[in-house]
C-alpha cells in the first residue's frame, strides 16, 4: 500500500506537463494566444524545479514528507482546475503556473524515494523501479484521456474533469496509504539496539 501511494505520488504531478499539448489548439482558437505564450508555464515550472530541488531535499531530511505530499498535490490540483477559468490575461495564466510549479516542487521524486529507501531493504531496487514507472504511466494514459475529454466536453470542462479524476484519486490514495516511515524505522532500530544491550 505504501508502494501504491508513492507510485501515485510520482504519477500525479506530471499531468500538467504531459497534457498541455492537447489543450494548445483549442486555447489558441478561443484566446488567440501563441504556442509560446501557452508554454510559458512549462518553462517557469522547470525553472522553479531547478532552483527549489536542493531546498526541498534539505527540508525533506528534517520534516515529515507526508505534509509535502498532501500540500503539493493539493496546490497542483487547484492550479490545474483554475486553468479552466483563465480569460485573455497571459499574466494570470503564468501566475497559475507559478502556483502549479510550487506544488510540483514540493512533490519532487525525492519525497517519494526517500520513504522507499528506508522501508524497503531486500527489494529496494524493484520498489524504486515500480515507483518511477508512474512517470511512464502518466505519459502513456493522460494525453489520450485529455484529448477525449476535450473533444467531448470542451477544453475548459476537460481541465476540471481531469483535475477531479486524476488529482482527486491521487489525493485519496496518498492520504490513506502514503506515510513517512522513517521515524518508525528509526524507533525500531533504537528498540532493537536497546534490547541487544540489555541481553549483553
Amino acid at each position: 500500500l505504501l508502494l501504491l501511494g508513492c507510485f501515485t505520488g510520482i504519477a500525479a504531478p506530471l499531468l500538467s506537463r504531459y497534457t498541455i499539448g492537447q489543450f494548445m489548439i483549442p486555447m489558441q482558437a478561443e484566446l488567440g494566444w501563441s504556442r509560446t505564450q501557452i508554454t510559458l508555464g512549462l518553462t517557469l515550472s522547470a525553472l522553479v524545479a531547478f532552483i527549489s530541488a536542493p531546498v526541498v531535499g534539505r527540508f525533506a531530511d528534517r520534516l515529515n514528507v507526508r505534509i509535502f505530499a498532501l500540500v503539493g498535490v493539493s496546490l497542483i490540483a487547484t492550479a490545474f482546475t483554475c486553468f479552466s477559468f483563465v480569460g485573455g490575461s497571459v499574466t494570470v495564466w503564468v501566475l497559475l503556473w507559478f502556483l502549479q510549479a510550487i506544488g510540483s516542487a514540493l512533490v519532487e521524486p525525492v519525497i517519494w524515494l526517500t520513504v522507499i529507501s528506508t522501508k524497503f531493504v531486500k527489494h529496494r531496487s524493484l520498489a524504486t523501479a515500480i515507483v518511477l514507472s508512474g512517470n511512464s504511466m502518466t505519459l502513456a494514459l493522460t494525453p489520450s484521456l485529455a484529448q477525449m475529454l476535450i473533444e467531448g466536453f470542451g477544453w475548459r470542462l476537460a481541465f476540471r474533469l481531469l483535475a477531479i479524476c486524476w488529482f482527486g484519486t491521487a489525493l485519496l490514495i496518498i492520504y490513506f496509504f502514503f506515510v513517512d516511515t522513517r521515524e518508525e524505522t528509526a524507533a525500531d532500530k533504537r528498540h532493537a539496539h536497546g534490547q541487544g544491550q540489555s541481553e549483553a
